[in-house]
C-alpha cells in the first residue's frame, strides 16, 4: 500500500514539475514574443515617422514646383503679349511706310 501511494505521489510530483516546466517555458516564450512585438512596434513607428518626413518633403517640393510652373506660365504669357504688341507695332510701321510710299508715288 505504501509503495502504491509513493508511486502515485512520485507520479503526481513528476507531472506537476512537468506542468510547471511547461508553464515556465510558455511564460518565457510569451515574454520573448512580447519583447519582439514591442521592438517591431518601435521599428514600425520609426518607419512611419520617416515616411511622414519623406511625404512632407515631397509635398514641399511639389508646392515649389507648382509655384515655379505658375511663374513660368506668367512669364510666357507676358512674352506672348509683348510679341503681340511688337508685331502690331511692326505692322503699323509697315502700313505707315506703305502709305508714305504711296503718297510719294501719287
Amino acid at each position: 500500500e505504501l509503495e502504491k501511494v509513493t508511486r502515485e505521489r512520485d507520479a503526481t510530483v513528476f507531472s506537476t514539475r512537468r506542468e510547471r516546466d511547461d508553464l515556465e517555458t510558455k511564460f518565457h516564450e510569451a515574454t520573448d514574443r512580447a519583447a519582439n512585438l514591442e521592438e517591431s512596434h518601435h521599428r514600425l513607428r520609426d518607419e512611419l515617422r520617416e515616411w511622414r518626413d519623406e511625404l512632407a518633403a515631397k509635398d514641399d517640393l511639389l508646392r515649389r514646383l507648382r509655384a515655379e510652373v505658375a511663374q513660368a506660365e506668367e512669364r510666357a504669357a507676358d512674352a506672348d503679349r509683348s510679341r503681340s504688341r511688337s508685331s502690331r507695332d511692326a505692322d503699323r510701321r509697315v502700313d505707315e511706310a506703305e502709305n508714305v510710299c504711296a503718297a510719294r508715288l501719287a
